[in-house]
C-alpha cells in the first residue's frame, strides 16, 4: 500500500478548497440595492421643477409638457428672473413705459438667442422664455413682461400653467 506524503494531502486540501464553488454575498448587494432605490425615489420624484409655493397657477387643459428654459416668475411683489428679484411690482405697473428696463437690461446682459431650431444651444441661448406668474396679477404687469422678454429677442414665450385633470366619463 502507498503511503502519501504530508506535503500532498496538504496540496489536495488546498485545491479541494479551490474547486468549490464560490459562494455570492447577496446581503451585500440587497443593501446597495435598497440605497439605489431611495435614491432614486427621492430624487426622481414628478414634482414639476417650475413650481414655487409662493404663486398660484392658472389651469389649463393642455396636455404638452414645457420645455426647459429661461424662467421669468412674476409674484404679487416682484419681477423675478431665474430666482433672482430683477424689478418691485408696483414701481413696474406705474411706470409709464411698456418694457421693464431692469429686466430688458438682465436679459440682453445673457449670451444672445440663437436659432430656436438649434437643440445643443444652452438655456440662455435658445430665445425661449417661461413666464410663470400667479393667477391673480394684472393683465397689464404681465403684458409689460411679455413685451418686454420679445423686444429682448426672447420670442418664443411660454406661460407656466397647471394642468387641469382629466374629465371623468
Amino acid at each position: 500500500m502507498h503511503r502519501e506524503s504530508r506535503r500532498t494531502k496538504r496540496m489536495e486540501r488546498h485545491q479541494a478548497r479551490f474547486r468549490s464553488r464560490p459562494t455570492f454575498n447577496v446581503i451585500a448587494l440587497m443593501d446597495v440595492f435598497t440605497v439605489l432605490v431611495f435614491f432614486l425615489l427621492v430624487n426622481s420624484s414628478a414634482v414639476d421643477p417650475l413650481q414655487d409655493e409662493s404663486i398660484k397657477l392658472p389651469e389649463s387643459a393642455a396636455e404638452q409638457l414645457p420645455r426647459e428654459a429661461l424662467v421669468v416668475t412674476i409674484t404679487s411683489t416682484a419681477v423675478l428672473l431665474g430666482g433672482t428679484e430683477i424689478a418691485d411690482a408696483e414701481t413696474v405697473l406705474t411706470a409709464s413705459s411698456g418694457e421693464i428696463a431692469p429686466l430688458r437690461d438682465a436679459l440682453l446682459a445673457l449670451p444672445k438667442p440663437e436659432s430656436a431650431v438649434n437643440e445643443e444651444a444652452p438655456l440662455a441661448t435658445t430665445g425661449e422664455v417661461t413666464i410663470m406668474a400667479d393667477k391673480s396679477i394684472p393683465f397689464t404687469l404681465l403684458k409689460r413682461v411679455m413685451t418686454t422678454c420679445a423686444r429682448a429677442g426672447y420670442e418664443q414665450i411660454t406661460l407656466s400653467v397647471l394642468q387641469k385633470p382629466a374629465a371623468r366619463s
